[in-house]
């Protein structure tokens, strides 16, 4: 599971220790500023676009994955 948290100074950092905090709102702001770039920075991925909560991964192969994201209860 990613726990993507939000830090003081607005920074956004992955806390794979403990359980996820719940979130005030979607981490739609993460998409397109960490998980895009991150995915595009890697061969494998041809595209990657991000849309609201949801991200959309086109693989070198051909295939494509969509990703819905949803706040921690």
């Amino acid at each position: 599971m990613l726990d993507f948290q939000a830090g003081a100074n607005g920074e956004v950092f992955q806390d794979p220790t403990g359980a996820p905090a719940p979130a005030a709102r979607p981490a739609a702001d993460v998409l397109p500023t960490v998980v895009v770039p991150a995915l595009l920075a890697r061969p494998a991925y041809r595209a990657a676009t991000a849309d609201g909560d949801t991200l959309t991964a086109h693989l070198a192969t051909g295939r494509h994955y969509i990703l819905a994201l949803t706040p921690a209860d």
